[in-house]
């Protein structure tokens, strides 16, 4: 996965914000964001990773929002 820098100022543009008020709401930085979207495949990877340091599937550590907010 990468993040497609052009698509989310496309759709900053529709909802009549910027970019930069998006990532204020998120709380993601604008350093970090432009980071990660130089990367590829970060996501993938770094769950893999992870996985691996655990010796164990990463099903076992993932979930969907539902399940976490029921937790």
């Amino acid at each position: 996965m990468k993040i497609d820098v052009n698509r989310l100022k496309s759709v900053s543009r529709e909802r009549n914000t910027t970019l930069s008020s998006i990532l204020k709401q998120s709380g993601v930085s604008r350093n970090a964001f432009y980071s990660l979207a130089r990367r590829r495949d970060i996501l993938p990877r770094t769950i893999t990773a992870i996985a691996d340091a655990l010796n164990m599937p990463s099903s076992e550590f993932l979930c969907d929002d539902l399940t976490a907010s029921q937790k």
